[in-house]
């Protein structure tokens, strides 16, 4: 604990464009040392994408964010409400995540703009353009708002998918891994540490994707990560021990 308070009184005194790095420093530690401790065997395919990238992915729910984080320094859009959250919300604003109230359309432009100025500073920024966590068995339809700024600005997006596979006898990754729908957070996290291992996927593609108009940018970017999952999806069946 001693040592997160240092962090942060670094962190609140750094420089604004060091500060981010700093921040996107600190979460790939804690992405790492949470994959560690949650027993998960990460598996990367390809390079990730240089400092000042947007990427978008598949979500499917906390542990994407260990994951990811664990790859590269970054931070994340994630939803208003996580914010609030006792001790995750007080290590995502110390992260520098830039949160989105997505109930309130009001806020949209005012978090679009936190992620141009994300982006300008250098600062690599993961969306996930569904919205919302699923079960990982299939990608839910993207949201084009955030994606405003890319479109007009020409900036080339990169593509990321995740997938996920637990060990023969224990519960599968679509409700064992995956948070999502109404599944209380204390016993699914219960249930996850006690496995012995989960497999964790991670592919970047090499070619962004662009376009100037955000619903067509949404649309490319949503088949690229469909059939990304459902390959990633079928090699971990031909795979499986």
């Amino acid at each position: 604990m001693a040592a997160l308070v240092g962090l942060g009184a670094a962190v609140c005194f750094a420089a604004p464009r060091a500060r981010g790095r700093v921040r996107d420093g600190c979460t790939g530690l804690w992405g790492r040392g949470l994959s560690r401790i949650l027993g998960l065997r990460v598996h990367i395919e390809g390079a990730p994408p240089p400092r000042g990238a947007l990427v978008v992915s598949n979500h499917t729910g906390y542990v994407d964010v260990f994951l990811l984080g664990a790859a590269m320094p970054c931070t994340f859009v994630s939803r208003g409400d996580v914010a609030r959250w006792p001790l995750i919300g007080l290590v995502c604003r110390m992260a520098g995540v830039l949160f989105v109230d997505r109930q309130r359309r009001a806020d949209t432009p005012r978090a679009a703009r936190a992620l141009d100025e994300a982006l300008v500073a250098g600062r690599t920024v993961v969306l996930f353009p569904e919205g919302t966590s699923s079960s990982g068995e299939a990608v839910l339809p993207f949201r084009s708002a955030l994606l405003d700024g890319a479109a007009r600005s020409a900036i080339a997006v990169r593509v990321a998918t995740l997938a996920y596979r637990t060990l023969p006898g224990w519960p599968p990754a679509s409700t064992a891994v995956a948070w999502h729908g109404d599944a209380a957070f204390p016993p699914h996290l219960w249930t996850l540490a006690a496995m012995p291992r989960v497999d964790a996927y991670l592919r970047f593609l090499p070619a962004p994707v662009t376009s100037s108009d955000r619903k067509k940018l949404a649309s490319e970017l949503w088949t690229s990560v469909s059939r990304e999952l459902a390959d990633l999806r079928a090699t971990l069946v031909e795979s499986a021990p």
